[in-house]
């Protein structure tokens, strides 16, 4: 059992999150029923601490890491379990996005608690732009072997019962946005307009030689703990993460013109991707949508905006056809389970306080139909 992710119904599991990867819900919906670990809860509190500038966890501690994923996975991700989840594995995570000013030669420093951290670049390293050599990345860069330092060492030393995910792309404006500061960004989409397809193209070129490398890393392991479901097809290291976080300040056009064609090319690529979108982004829903061979869109709620399952069937017919996911408290989920009124084809994410009643909860969940 080493090598597969250990769940009791994992053919299940896979089974229907690849009838919702491919829209053949009907009916039905998708639910993550997560059961709190109560021994975790303290241990959680007291590893935070406070945020403060400190070294790269994966720099200071790399072995500590792992140890720490492989406690997890088995906290969280008991064989018992029968919601439609499994493990993901991010191991780069706790590099940040401003790696990719690292990746470019640009000083970062890093922040974060006991138990992560994330970097920062004080000044954007794309000073002049019409200079800018739109270079492929380069292997003998630090942060480039560290990354691929890292996935490797994940996956010879931590047992293959999850999947592995290569870091998110940043590509586009949010590339952008990292090398020349925010405010700078934006302007140039004005000032710099005649750059910008060109700087875009790159974005998405090194995204993927990036990606590419370390899926590669990952496929023998992903492969080993998908045990030849055929689901493996949208797992990390087949499809990549995307992000369309810098265009939430921005008016629709503006992605429509500089973003949703790159993203289309990536798409397409890979035969499938994984995005979200944040509350300040629902503008762009419809545009997203046109990005049809998008796997799922998580639907993320922040402060200042309706929480996502209350707009569900909205959002879920703005974004059609590609399917969404969102977090539900508990009792309203259990509302709309009992009363049949949670919109179909959606993935729905909630918590409970034990595994007996979540995999009573995900009875009713397999039998749903709207």
């Amino acid at each position: 059992m080493g090598n597969m992710i250990v769940k009791d119904n994992l053919q299940q599991t896979f089974d229907r999150l690849l009838a919702y990867a491919e829209r053949r819900l009907g009916q039905g919906i998708l639910a993550s029923v997560g059961a709190t670990a109560p021994s975790t809860g303290n241990a959680d509190a007291q590893a935070e601490g406070g945020i403060q500038t400190r070294e790269c966890l994966l720099l200071a501690d790399l072995a500590g890491c792992v140890r720490q994923t492989e406690s997890s996975l088995r906290d969280f991700f008991p064989a018992a379990l029968r919601c439609d989840y499994y493990p993901v594995v991010n191991p780069t995570m706790n590099f940040g996005e401003s790696i990719w000013s690292g990746l470019l030669g640009a000083p970062i420093t890093f922040a974060g608690t006991r138990s992560h951290t994330w970097s920062y670049c004080a000044a954007p390293p794309l000073e002049d732009f019409s200079r800018f050599p739109f270079a492929p990345l380069d292997p003998a860069n630090y942060w480039y072997r560290k990354m691929l330092e890292v996935t490797g060492y994940y996956v010879k030393h931590l047992p293959s019962r999850c999947d592995i995910s290569p870091f998110i792309f940043m590509d586009c404006l949010n590339l952008l946005v990292e090398l020349r500061g925010a405010t700078q960004a934006y302007l140039d989409l004005y000032e710099n307009a005649e750059i910008i397809p060109q700087f875009l193209d790159w974005s998405v070129d090194v995204n993927c030689a990036l990606y590419d490398a370390q899926a590669e890393l990952a496929r023998d392991f992903t492969t080993r703990a998908f045990g030849g479901h055929p689901f493996h097809r949208y797992s990390g290291a087949c499809i990549p993460n995307l992000s369309i976080d810098a265009y939430g300040l921005c008016a629709a056009e503006i992605y429509r013109k500089w973003g949703l064609e790159q993203h289309r090319r990536v798409v397409n690529r890979y035969g499938g991707g994984r995005l979200h979108i944040h509350g300040n982004g629902r503008h762009l829903c419809e545009l997203v949508a046109q990005n049809t061979r998008l796997t799922s869109c998580n639907m993320g709620d922040d402060v200042g905006y309706p929480p996502a399952w209350t707009i569900v069937r909205k959002l879920r017919d703005r974004m059609t056809p590609v399917p969404i996911e969102v977090n539900m408290p508990l009792d309203a989920f259990l509302q709309g389970l009992s009363q049949h009124t949670l919109p179909a084809g959606v993935y729905y994410h909630t918590m409970t306080d034990s595994l007996a009643d979540a995999n009573r909860i995900m009875d009713q969940v397999f039998e749903y139909r709207e």
